[in-house]
C-alpha cells in the first residue's frame, strides 16, 4: 500500500478512475497497528477494483486537516474523486468490507 501526502492527493485520489480507500494512520496508534494486516488483506481481495492508499498523519498534517481528520485510524472511501464513506476508530475487516461494498453498489447505480 502506497503512502501519499498532500502533493499526491489530486492525482492519486481525486483523479482516480477507480474508488480509493484512503487510510489515515499514525505509527503510535494501536488500533491502526491492529487494523493494518486486515486492510492489507482487503487490498489484495479487492485487487484493481479499489485502490488502497495511506496517509501518515504525523508526517502529513495538511491533508489530514483539509479532510477534517482529527483522530486515527480514519478511513475515507472516495468514488469519482468525492468522499462517500468515512469510518473513524477501530473497524473490523468484515465491517470495512460490508460498508465499502454497500457504497460501491450505490455508486454503480
Amino acid at each position: 500500500m502506497d503512502t501519499i501526502g498532500e502533493k499526491d492527493f489530486h492525482k492519486r485520489v481525486e483523479s482516480s478512475g477507480v474508488p480509493v480507500l484512503l487510510c489515515f494512520y499514525s505509527q503510535k496508534c494501536k488500533p491502526c497497528v491492529i487494523m493494518a494486516p486486515d486492510i492489507e488483506e482487503l487490498e489484495k481481495e479487492y485487487g484493481d477494483d479499489v485502490v488502497f492508499l495511506r496517509v501518515d498523519t504525523s508526517v502529513d498534517t495538511e491533508l489530514a486537516a483539509r479532510l477534517s481528520v482529527v483522530s486515527t485510524p480514519t478511513l475515507i472511501l472516495f468514488v469519482d474523486g468525492a468522499p462517500v464513506l468515512r469510518m473513524v476508530g477501530y473497524v473490523t475487516k468484515t465491517d470495512i468490507r460490508r460498508k465499502v461494498d454497500e457504497q460501491l453498489k450505490i455508486s454503480a447505480k
